[in-house]
């Protein structure tokens, strides 16, 4: 069985590999919610910014932390 978040898949049968999902506490485009249920459904760690839609760019320190404990296997940054 499949689960849709809109353009979002996930097969519930399947292994995904670790995953990382960033979201904006404040975007106006889209609630966390969607976000937490994205991560949940797949697996992967979620991580929430004080922020808009464009947290790349609003917390780019904070993001670059969470990349890098992500790819280093270490989890969250913010600890």
């Amino acid at each position: 069985s499949e689960s849709y978040l809109e353009d979002w898949a996930f097969d519930a049968g399947s292994m995904y590999p670790p995953g990382l999902v960033l979201w904006g506490r404040d975007d106006p485009y889209q609630g966390t919610e969607f976000g937490r249920v994205a991560a949940a459904a797949s697996g992967a760690r979620f991580h929430e910014f004080a922020c808009g839609h464009w947290w790349q760019v609003e917390r780019p320190d904070e993001v670059a932390a969470e990349l890098t404990a992500h790819w280093s296997g270490t989890g969250s940054a913010a600890a």
